[in-house]
């Protein structure tokens, strides 16, 4: 599993505006970012970005596999990934938990934000994004790039058989993504670790590893940071991830 150290991610403060960044895709010259609990609200990004002008697409997120491509700014019905080729649209994600994955090919222009949580996962949304990439635009898969966002870890994500089946039906190998239980058997139940789900699904969808990279950072384990569901309840913050494209 290829992840990112602490060191190759980084908060990047501009003005009003916190995100956690990862160098590939500010090599590729893409403003993106993963946001922080009480960050900037996402309608204010595009300012943020220097480009004013940028329209904003989030949608209405149902935790399905339904991935929408939106062009001119058009409004998007619920799903929970988007993907654009055109310039000066932030497209984005809200998470408090679950994982916000970014996608982009740069030399062809196009991008994508995906709310992965068990249940996207559990429906490969994340195959079925790069699968979408591939038809409509030619793309290679092996020419994408993936970052990972913070997420809630193996740490503290304690599951049942609710989500042990669906993920044991889909792989033939589960190994570093369900982890035993701390307290050993615990009635059944295990520990899941959504990133590593997130790679094996990638790969499997044609996405070299050392192309995925992921911010290993726990959201319920750093309060001062993120937003958690599983910390905060429905008191938490739905924190913002997008990317945006400000040229081409």
């Amino acid at each position: 599993m290829a992840v990112l150290t602490a060191a190759a991610h980084r908060i990047d403060t501009q003005g009003q505006l916190s995100r956690i960044v990862v160098p590939a895709f500010e090599a590729a010259g893409l403003f993106h970012g993963f946001g922080l609990r009480g960050g900037l609200r996402p309608e204010n990004w595009p300012a943020a970005a220097g480009a004013p002008s940028a329209r904003l697409v989030t949608t209405t997120q149902i935790h399905s596999d339904r991935v929408l491509v939106v062009s001119n700014g058009s409004p998007v019905e619920p799903a929970d990934g988007l993907i654009t080729d055109r310039s000066n649209h932030l497209i984005g994600v809200f998470t408090a938990d679950c994982l916000p994955v970014l996608l982009a090919d740069p030399g062809r222009g196009v991008v994508a934000a995906v709310h992965a949580g068990w249940r996207g996962l559990a429906q490969r949304i994340l195959d079925k994004a790069v699968a979408m990439m591939t038809a409509r635009w030619s793309i290679p898969a092996h020419s994408v790039t993936a970052a990972l966002g913070p997420c809630i870890g193996a740490c503290c994500f304690e599951v049942g058989e609710q989500v042990l089946a669906p993920l044991r039906q889909q792989m033939t190998n589960d190994e570093g993504v369900i982890l035993p239980h701390p307290e050993g058997q615990a009635g059944g139940k295990a520990m899941v670790d959504l990133q590593a789900w997130a790679v094996q699904q990638l790969v499997h969808a044609g996405v070299p590893a050392e192309q995925i990279m992921a911010v290993p950072l726990c959201t319920r384990c750093h309060p001062a940071l993120f937003s958690s569901f599983r910390r905060d309840g429905r008191r938490k913050q739905e924190m913002f991830s997008g990317v945006l494209r400000t040229t081409g």
